[in-house]
């Protein structure tokens, strides 16, 4: 039997490109809005960082070397952070704050560009 949350892990797995961005951002909203959710703080972080690097990503030329620095920093984070719907409240806060270390590490060098 699939896991209630199997289609967004899905979703980070099949990496950072815009369309995907916008489709992880979609679902952990409407699993938001379901409202059953152990841990909410996880689906609206996983869709916050979705769509703000979707946005930055829009309509922009972005390199290989910047997609793939992005994914690297943060589609680790995200699937282990999912992964904790169920943990306890100690366990994900530490992963939300390495989260939101790597989103902030990920801002600092550029999502757009390099700032290396």
């Amino acid at each position: 039997m699939p896991g209630k949350y199997d289609q967004l892990r899905a979703a980070l797995g099949k990496g950072f490109y815009v369309d995907n961005l916008r489709a992880i951002d979609r679902l952990s909203m409407g699993m938001l809005q379901e409202g059953t959710a152990p841990h909410p703080a996880i689906l609206i972080t996983i869709a916050h960082i979705a769509y703000t690097v979707a946005n930055a990503w829009d309509e922009v030329a972005i390199t290989v070397s910047i997609s793939d620095r992005v994914e690297k920093q943060l589609q680790p984070k995200l699937i282990a952070l999912l992964d904790l719907m169920e943990a306890d409240p100690v366990s994900v806060c530490a992963a939300l704050d390495e989260v939101a270390t790597a989103y902030a590490q990920a801002v600092k060098q550029g999502l757009d560009s390099d700032f290396l």
